[in-house]
């Protein structure tokens, strides 16, 4: 019977031993919330309602080049189809390959250039954008931690699962409605990322035919 007791009372501590690990992480947890910045960015009014007026202020800059881009293939597609057709036959001269295939790599490279400078003041204004948003990060972060009244915020891509009531999100997106109504989508001609100008350059009248 003493044998007995002293197993039970053995056991028990094992018991109380092992519960106290996940009784402490659930105490340790209380406090922390979790967040995808990115995503409360992207859920945001001030981004939705940017990238929603990308198309129409630069209507005319991506009309002209998508009509590139179409070009573009109209010319090299048949020569890549020829390409892929004569690798395909027997006993294909190699040299002849060889010299066809660097002609279309360079043709290919020099129309990437191309259409990457034309894409250039569209990929600018979303980036300005971007970073206007991203000015607020730390501030509405900082707002969502006090209104939560967590002691703790994690980027949610740091964990591995967490509960749903952790997830402060919302509250994000929320907050950058508050903080950051809307952005410009036109910045100033010297502009560089990481180089905002304190007054945003002004928007300007959209295209004739955009239906605003």
């Amino acid at each position: 019977m003493t044998k007995s007791l002293k197993s039970l009372v053995f056991a028990s501590a094992a018991v109380v031993a092992l519960a106290a690990p996940s009784f402490a992480l659930a105490q340790s947890a209380a406090g922390i919330i979790v967040m995808d910045a990115d995503v409360a960015i992207s859920k945001s009014t001030a981004w939705t309602s940017a990238m929603n007026l990308i198309p129409v202020t630069y209507k005319a800059q991506i009309d002209a080049l998508n009509a590139r881009k179409a070009a573009i293939n109209a010319t090299l597609q048949p020569q890549i189809t020829a390409f892929e057709n004569a690798r395909k036959l027997p006993n294909a001269n190699q040299v002849t390959l060889r010299t066809q295939y660097q002609a279309l790599q360079a043709k290919t490279q020099a129309a990437d250039a191309e259409l990457q400078q034309m894409a250039l003041p569209i990929e600018r204004a979303r980036q300005y954008a971007l970073e206007q948003m991203r000015n607020h990060v730390d501030s509405a972060i900082g707002a969502v931690v006090r209104k939560r009244g967590a002691t703790l915020a994690l980027p949610i891509q740091a964990t591995y699962a967490h509960a749903p009531s952790m997830d402060a999100s919302d509250d994000l997106v929320a907050q950058f409605n508050t903080e950051v109504p809307s952005v410009s989508i036109v910045p100033a001609a010297n502009w560089q990322p990481g180089q905002q100008q304190a007054a945003p350059a002004a928007t300007p009248a959209p295209a004739a035919g955009s239906g605003r």
